[in-house]
């Protein structure tokens, strides 16, 4: 009778750890979909914007971002502003795939493959410039926000 009892709670213990297991594997499947799903809207975000509205394009990326990836993007805006709305810029983006490189303790790496599409005074077809990034992602207060961003 010793042994069956604790066989039991042998069975019961394992029964109780796989559960465990399963939840934990569901909960982090979930958080991966989620910062992959968040890197491709960020993407497009980020490829997107119109000359007639381009300070709710670029405060779109600011709320969005963090650390030395906002500081460049608040500079890298300033020096664009004035080219776009010079030259009534437009531009379009789409993701097209993207993939999880590596995810863990808050952090997440996306390459994503994006087709944005320009349009500006200077062309007189729009122009399609294929970009390939690389978005590094950070998550603070339960939002996904990029810390980086690299070209390919």
């Amino acid at each position: 009778m010793p042994l069956l009892a604790l066989a039991l709670a042998a069975s019961l213990l394992w029964s109780v750890w796989l559960g465990l297991q399963v939840r934990s594997d569901h909960r982090d499947s979930s958080e991966r979909r989620e910062a992959l799903a968040a890197a491709e809207s960020f993407a497009t975000t980020l490829s997107s914007y119109d000359h007639t509205r381009l300070e709710q394009d670029f405060a779109a990326v600011m709320a969005n971002s963090t650390g030395s990836f906002k500081s460049e993007y608040t500079v890298a805006s300033e020096a664009l502003r004035t080219l776009i709305t010079k030259l009534h810029g437009t531009a379009s983006g789409k993701v097209l795939n993207a993939g999880l490189v590596s995810y863990g303790n808050g952090e997440a790496q996306v390459i994503l493959f994006v087709d944005q599409t320009v349009t500006n005074d200077s062309t007189k077809q729009p122009r399609l410039d294929r970009t390939r990034m690389r978005l590094g992602l950070e998550k603070q207060d339960g939002r996904w926000l990029i810390s980086s961003l690299d070209l390919l």
